[in-house]
């Protein structure tokens, strides 16, 4: 963060600790102008305030939660930039994201602006994705806006005051702004020159399942008490709209290649293309990296081991392109062509770590395959894998050559079958995505 404030970024957090952390971690890598982070915890449970309390930013910590709303306006109240960026923690933020922004709104004298958006889950190279899409978008604009990312200009809320909290945990605050804003004829558009990822309706969903509340219809109470009309308008009028927005859409895919708001691809394919990141940076690389600490191997290496410290084992021999699946195409890096389930080629207690990713899932006998990995590891040795994560996601849909599902519940009650292990961190490392247990054998 600079010296001089130039935007305020202001996020409103309420458990999703996992996604909070992966956007903040985001707009530290991305964020190209001098910013400061404000974020106002509404009453988190999940480790977020633990988190939150590590990280260069200005937080506010309520007693309860308040909303969407409230929290903003604290946020708004005490932010020192001349922009402020209302931002969701279920999102993503990729390079250049707030210079774009900027810049398209001065150039274009909008009073609040948006950037384009992907959503969905994150099985895909984002960052990769981002530069294609900005590059192919960089002049497509639309009046609508993304509500889940906004910049707004610090004299807009002195023409039209602060967010309604009248509405409660979120949900048509963003809308009733922006039709006050319309009402003094200030203008607003997003553009395609900027990109983030948004999971979408993460902390909303939660309140609804967990807390069973149903917050949705008490807000649009209030918001026809305010206006007398709904969002939506009348039945001619929605449709009117809905067919308007797929000519839009049409229209810009035709021109671009894009729109402003993508589903994207199938998960299927996204998560193809995953497996193709050549990025230093891959979240599942780095969460393995520190465990790769004197002799070890990694099980099912494929095109890239997690370091060259690792002794790469796989079924596809070296040099040569596997030929099923995500793998399909990639020349395995492999020092040792074998099963990960029969390392014989180890003696007991013979190495100090064993890791995987993406490869515990495809064994048939998953007990064989942990308890020889358990037979390689020395005593304190540690074994770290990433899975796919079946909280949130079909995976034997998505890849038929899976044999096994996993959740982090599930995976620990396997490792205590196994028996001798003590699992040291159990964490989400792509949300929707993936989940790694790093666990020690200890006799």
């Amino acid at each position: 963060m600079g010296s001089k404030v130039k935007v305020s970024i202001i996020m409103a957090v309420y458990n999703q600790a996992a996604y909070t952390k992966l956007c903040i971690q985001s707009i530290q890598k991305h964020t190209d102008v001098p910013y400061e982070l404000i974020v106002i915890d509404n009453a988190s449970k999940d480790g977020t305030s633990e988190f939150l309390k590590t990280i260069p930013a200005r937080v506010t910590m309520n007693p309860e939660n308040r909303g969407c709303a409230t929290a903003w306006n604290q946020g708004v109240k005490c932010a020192q930039g001349d922009y402020l960026c209302i931002i969701n923690n279920d999102t993503v933020v990729t390079g250049k994201w707030m210079s774009r922004l900027i810049d398209f709104m001065e150039k274009e004298n909008y009073s609040i602006v948006s950037p384009a958006v992907t959503e969905g889950p994150l099985n895909y190279d984002l960052e990769s994705y981002a530069a294609d899409f900005t590059k192919s978008c960089h002049g497509l604009v639309n009046k609508r806006l993304n509500a889940c990312c906004m910049v707004i200009r610090r004299e807009t809320f002195g023409q039209v005051g602060l967010f309604d909290e009248q509405f409660i945990c979120g949900g048509f605050e963003d809308v009733d702004f922006f039709w006050r804003c319309q009402q003094v004829r200030l203008t607003m558009a997003t553009t395609g020159s900027s990109l983030i990822h948004h999971f979408s309706m993460k902390t909303q969903n939660e309140i609804k399942r967990k807390e069973g509340f149903d917050y949705g219809n008490y807000n649009k109470e209030q918001f026809f008490k305010k206006w007398r009309r709904t969002p939506d308008g009348s039945w001619f009028e929605r449709k009117s709209r809905h067919l308007m927005r797929l000519l839009a859409a049409l229209y810009q895919k035709m021109k671009y290649g894009h729109t402003l708001i993508e589903k994207g691809e199938s998960v299927a394919k996204r998560r193809l293309r995953r497996f193709g990141y050549k990025d230093e940076n891959h979240p599942e690389r780095l969460v393995l990296l520190p465990y790769c600490v004197g002799r070890g191997v990694e099980i099912g290496c494929g095109h890239r081991k997690t370091s060259e410290n690792c002794i790469g084992v796989d079924i596809i021999p070296r040099g040569e392109k596997g030929k099923y699946g995500c793998v399909t195409g990639q020349v395995s890096v492999a020092d040792i062509e074998a099963s990960g389930d029969e390392l014989f080629m180890f003696k007991d207690q013979e190495l100090d770590f064993v890791i995987s990713r993406h490869n515990l899932e495809h064994y048939i006998d998953i007990v064989k395959t942990l308890q020889e990995w358990k037979r390689v590891l020395r005593i304190g040795g540690i074994m770290a894998n990433v899975l796919p994560d079946e909280t949130n996601i079909n995976t034997i849909s998505l890849d038929p050559t899976h044999k096994h599902v996993f959740t982090p519940e599930s995976y620990r009650r396997l490792l205590e079958l196994i028996g001798g292990f003590e699992i040291l961190k159990t964490e989400v490392v792509i949300p929707e995505w993936s989940f790694v247990c790093v666990a020690k054998r200890i006799y």
